[in-house]
This record gives structure tokens, sequence and C-alpha cells, in this order.
């Protein structure tokens, strides 16, 4: 161990961030690698990581659950759904064209979640 923190935050998401800015500050450099578990996997972390140079191995959070067949093949989860890049929509099993209706922003990232609806 070479760092630690407190935070008064539920998640550990979002203290990731934080708690290499700590390291920083300690040692006057990034990390030039991270191990961390699931609870630390985000989008946001891991394009921290990747800017600032840091080797990040950070399983992230649902990794568990894509594994299992059941999640991967939910045909109600956007990701599992055919995109037509050229037509920008998605396709369902039956082969009904679904039109965005939306999307959703989290944590002020810009990971972004479709909304579909058949067309």
């Amino acid at each position: 161990m070479v760092n630690y923190s407190i935070h008064q935050t539920a998640g550990d998401t979002s203290t990731f961030i934080e708690h290499i800015e700590s390291y920083k500050r300690q040692y006057r450099e990034y990390p030039e690698s991270i191990t961390a578990d699931a609870g630390y996997g985000g989008h946001e972390n891991y394009k921290y990581a990747e800017d600032n140079k840091i080797e990040a191995y950070i399983k992230y959070n649902y990794f568990h659950l894509r594994a299992e067949k059941q999640i991967s093949e939910d045909i109600s989860k956007s990701d599992n759904l055919y995109y037509n890049e050229e037509q920008d929509c998605y396709y369902c099993p039956m082969g009904q064209a679904m039109e965005n209706i939306g999307e959703k922003r989290k944590n002020n990232f810009e990971r972004i979640q479709t909304n579909s609806q058949p067309i």
C-alpha cells in the first residue's frame, strides 16, 4: 500500500479521482498503474486514468452480470440490439426499427443512455 484516503461518499466510484489526486500531491506524480475492484469501475474513472497515462486494472461495475448469459441476451438492453449507423436506429430481435426518444447523462459525464421505441 502506497496511499490511502478517507471519503464522506457512499460509493467508491466517485472517490477514485480524488484519491489519485491525493497520491499525486504526496508523490508529485501519477502512479504508473493502479489496480482497483469493481467499486471503482466507471467511464469517468477509466478516462481519467487514460488521460493521465495511468495503466488501470479496474473491472467495470457490471462485469460479472455481462458474463451471465441471461444479461448478455436480454433484448430489453440497448447494448444487445443491432445498431444501424447509416439509419441511426436500433433494431429489435423481430427486425423492427427503434427510434431514439431520449438520452440520459450520469454524473455530468458524457455517458449517454439511449431510450428507444418502435418507429
